[in-house]
Order: C-alpha cells, then sequence, then structure tokens
C-alpha cells in the first residue's frame, strides 16, 4: 500500500547525531495495513519515491526514545542517495517489519543497530 506524506523539517540529530539524515514526515490518516489495522511500531524495510523515481529505504516509525520523544514519529532514510534537497512530499511503501524500537543509552549504539537494520533492509528488498 503506497501513502502520500508531507515532508517538514526536523531537528538535525540524525545526521549531526547519528550519521543517518531522514526525511520527516507527516504520519498519513489513517496509517493502516493491507488488513486495515494500525502498523505497530517498529523499524521497517520500504520504498520510497521521489521525483519518478524509487529508493530502498528505512523507514521509522513510533517514538524516539533515545531523545525522549514520546510521540508518534515517522522519519525515513534514503538509502541509496543522498538528497540535495528536502522535498515537499513523498510517496512510501512498507514492505516488512525489521524490529521493535529499542531504548538505546548513547547515538553510537543507535548508529551501530542501523547499520545492521540497513544490511537487514537490503535483505528483506532483494537490494
Amino acid at each position: 500500500m503506497h501513502y502520500t506524506s508531507i515532508v517538514h523539517p526536523g531537528h538535525g540529530r540524525g545526521d549531526s547525531e547519528i550519521g543517518y539524515p531522514t526525511l520527516n514526515c507527516t504520519i498519513p490518516d489513517p496509517f493502516n495495513n493491507d488488513s486495515n489495522q494500525p502498523y505497530p511500531h517498529g523499524i521497517y524495510a520500504g520504498w520510497i519515491y521521489i521525483d519518478g523515481l524509487q529508493h530502498p529505504a528505512a523507514i521509522h516509525y513510533g517514538p524516539i526514545p533515545l531523545f525522549n520523544l514520546a510521540d508518534e514519529s515517522l522519519e525515513i532514510y534514503v538509502m541509496d542517495t543522498r538528497l540535495a534537497t528536502r522535498p515537499e512530499s513523498v510517496e512510501f511503501e512498507l514492505v516488512q517489519k525489521i524490529r521493535d524500537i529499542v531504548d538505546f543509552e548513547q547515538p553510537a549504539e543507535l548508529t551501530a543497530q542501523i547499520n545492521q537494520d540497513i544490511i537487514d533492509i537490503k535483505a528483506a528488498l532483494g537490494y
């Protein structure tokens, strides 16, 4: 199922503290799976479509406990390119949940986990 989302500015921590810049997106309403059930929070393998091109994506949906952010967020890391500018909106799809959200003590622990997530996401997408 494809979703469209508005992209808005984030805090910049993905690039400066974690090493993985993300697109901060509005959460579609409703944000349900093919069974019409809400997606559970977690890290997902997916695809993002920007300017008509498909890119592999690591997608975070849920709170960000490392930075004490309890509200749900939707952040997308475009895995195969670094975007020169932030798009106004994107289309994306979730393919497979990779893992649950974990509360890390330090940004370096999250970075190490994202490194593994990317390996798992590439395998899930056949990329």
